[in-house]
């Protein structure tokens, strides 16, 4: 995981950044070029006027004791989720109480919603909807990230290959044993914006909303059906989104923006 996405933006953005000032500080000690004249002592006598050094020092120091401090206020201006979220109705669905093959639940921590359930249509088709939502996100509570996602690390399911899904989703194959094989699309939103399976997109939609003080609510769709000998579960997740419709939709009522 950790040479994704949040490797490049902590690891060389942040290096690249540190490195300049390393250098913006070392710089008035480079080696003088060929034919410079000495330093004169005597210009160094009496008030020391402000160097670069200390220049840089103090902007680089700002900016330490400025980041937190902008994050903390716009965490504070968070804007609050509904109390309750629930499962939508969707046309030719009805809820049911059918067990699954093997027990699955996405894992989402410190989300401050998740909910899930069951539907099943006229021609005995059964999905899994899963929604969770987050007002805002932070360390140990992403909406993207190692561990969090259809395939619980803790758990008996594993990733084992990509799957089908539609443009605004990220469509995944997990596996557990006996073996049953589970097709998940999961889409995600941050601040009001389009669905998207994409996970760089998620980050950086994540950080220009911390860093500008944006709508930092974010919620996560995930809709799954298994494989079997009788359901495919492409052809099940299919008819089920397209019966939900608009997942933008969705996923604004589920983070209170309609």
């Amino acid at each position: 995981a950790a040479v994704g996405f949040d490797h490049v933006v902590y690891g060389w953005v942040f290096f690249a950044i540190i490195m300049i000032v390393v250098m913006a500080v070392a710089w008035p000690f480079f080696d003088r070029k060929p034919g410079d004249p000495w330093f004169d002592p005597r210009a160094l006598q009496g008030r020391a006027a402000a160097s670069p050094i200390s220049s840089v020092a103090a902007g680089a120091l700002a900016l330490v004791i400025a980041a937190p401090l902008w994050l903390a206020a716009t965490a504070a201006t968070a804007r609050p989720l509904p109390p309750v979220l629930a499962l939508p109705a969707v046309d030719g669905w009805s809820r049911t109480d059918a067990p699954q093959a093997y027990p699955w639940k996405p894992r989402f921590d410190g989300a401050d919603h998740v909910v899930s359930g069951r539907y099943r249509n006229a021609d005995g088709q059964l999905v899994d909807l899963a929604i969770a939502t987050y007002a805002r996100q932070a360390e140990g509570r992403e909406l993207v990230g190692f561990a969090q996602g259809a395939a619980d690390p803790d758990s008996q399911w594993v990733w084992s290959s990509p799957a089908p899904a539609p443009a605004d989703g990220l469509g995944e194959q997990i596996t557990a044993p006996g073996p049953v094989v589970r097709h998940v699309v999961s889409a995600y939103a941050v601040g009001g914006g389009a669905p998207t399976g994409s996970k760089p997109a998620v980050k950086l939609a994540t950080l220009k909303a911390r860093l500008l003080g944006g709508d930092q609510r974010a919620v996560a769709i995930l809709v799954s059906a298994e494989q079997t000998e009788t359901q495919d579960a492409d052809a099940a997740v299919t008819a089920f989104l397209d019966n939900l419709g608009d997942m933008r939709l969705l996923a604004d009522r589920a983070i209170g923006i309609r």
